[in-house]
């Protein structure tokens, strides 16, 4: 089954696609009923509905929604390096909330602490309006 999956020619025009827009980050919007869904890859090679290139903002917003939820965080100078940001935009937000023992930053992983897992709801909410 994984053979004839792979020799697919759909499958080959959705990996033709997923180079396209590799160097940028997306947001999707697929069909959602199974048959409308197989129509659209068969005709146009991809069942996306819509797409649409995320914006430097919303990059580093679902990147602080995902990896502040990690207990060990998450390589937040990789992540700015990697979105295109040469100065941190977050910095003095950060500063404040690593001095309220919210977060922590130690060789570029930023971590919540355990107060500030309590609260990270609260903690992202901060750091959004900063932005």
């Amino acid at each position: 089954m994984y053979r004839a999956f792979r020799s697919n020619p759909l499958t080959k025009r959705m990996s033709q696609f997923n180079k396209v827009v590799s160097n940028q980050r997306m947001a999707a919007n697929n069909h959602r009923a199974p048959e409308t869904w197989l129509k659209y890859v068969g005709e146009k090679g991809t069942g996306l509905k819509e797409s649409s290139v995320l914006d430097k903002q919303t990059q580093l917003e679902e990147a602080l929604m995902m990896g502040l939820r990690l207990t060990e965080g998450f390589d937040y100078t990789a992540l700015l390096s990697k979105i295109g940001y040469e100065n941190d935009p977050l910095e003095g937000t950060i500063q404040t909330l690593i001095q309220e023992d919210y977060l922590t930053y130690k060789n570029g992983t930023l971590a919540p602490t355990y107060q500030g897992r309590l609260c990270l709801n609260s903690v992202l909410s901060y750091l959004f309006k900063s932005m």
